[in-house]
């Protein structure tokens, strides 16, 4: 794990480090996280002697590991970011009307991010989405609702970012992607078929406040189960929206 240059070296190999001890599936010992991060042995026990102290990771019997601590703060910060009781009720009634794994996002810091998830009920669910989950707006359905009828700061967005293609159906011009956000901005909804990940269609519609749209519900389906129900999937949505009061004459 290569550590860029920068103004606070200790800071970054020490957040590599933890990010390291997070995505193993085991303890780890210090060589190994010094092989894996790319710093001296000494200065990597240095950095895990200081991690340890602050309560941040743990010896375990077989390595590192990290502690609750950080659990914590991921628990704090999830708090912090969801959105108000009626757009997670609503986005809830949705999960449970569709079942499937639906989800509210907002625009946050010039990117989509996911505020709250509810989890599918069908035993074949999309996986991998969670609170804090952002970037790729132009690839996926929420980002496009919110693009469409997002804050002025969206406006930017796609002069800025890097149009990388995600899977094979991703769009990767501005103009395509322009074309999309009108058609979302004329239809009051938008569909991902496979853009951002492969196997894997969405539906966003957006969540209109006293000051327009603050934020997107979007469900995620199996690709193999979409085209049958995509357009009940979209009435069952725009329904649940409007009966909350959150719909585009709130």
């Amino acid at each position: 794990m290569a550590i860029n240059t920068g103004t606070v070296q200790s800071v970054r190999r020490a957040l590599a480090i933890l990010e390291c001890i997070a995505t193993s599936h085991r303890d780890l010992s210090a060589s190994e996280i010094s092989g894996k991060v790319g710093t001296a042995l000494p200065t990597t026990y240095h950095l895990l002697k200081t991690l340890e102290v602050d309560g941040y990771i743990r010896r375990g019997l077989g390595g590192y590991v990290l502690s609750a601590k950080l659990g914590e703060m991921a628990a704090q910060s999830e708090a912090r970011m969801a959105p108000d009781p009626l757009t997670l009720d609503t986005m809830r009634s949705i999960s449970l009307s569709t079942g499937e794994t639906a989800y509210t996002s907002r625009w946050l810091h010039g990117d989509v991010v996911v505020e709250g998830v509810a989890e599918a009920s069908q035993a074949v669910r999309v996986a991998g989405i969670h609170v804090g989950l952002r970037g790729h707006a132009y690839a996926r359905a929420s980002g496009r609702v919110l693009l469409a009828f997002g804050p002025p700061e969206r406006m930017s967005y796609l002069r800025n970012v890097d149009l990388q293609p995600l899977t094979k159906e991703t769009l990767t011009t501005v103009a395509l992607i322009e074309a999309e956000i009108a058609k979302v901005a004329s239809v009051g909804h938008a569909i991902d078929r496979s853009e951002f990940t492969a196997g894997v269609c969405c539906i966003s519609v957006p969540v209109w406040g006293t000051d327009g749209v603050c934020r997107a519900v979007t469900v995620s389906v199996p690709e193999s189960r979409f085209e049958a129900h995509w357009e009940h999937l979209i009435t069952i949505m725009r329904d649940t929206v409007s009966r909350a009061g959150l719909g585009r004459s709130a």
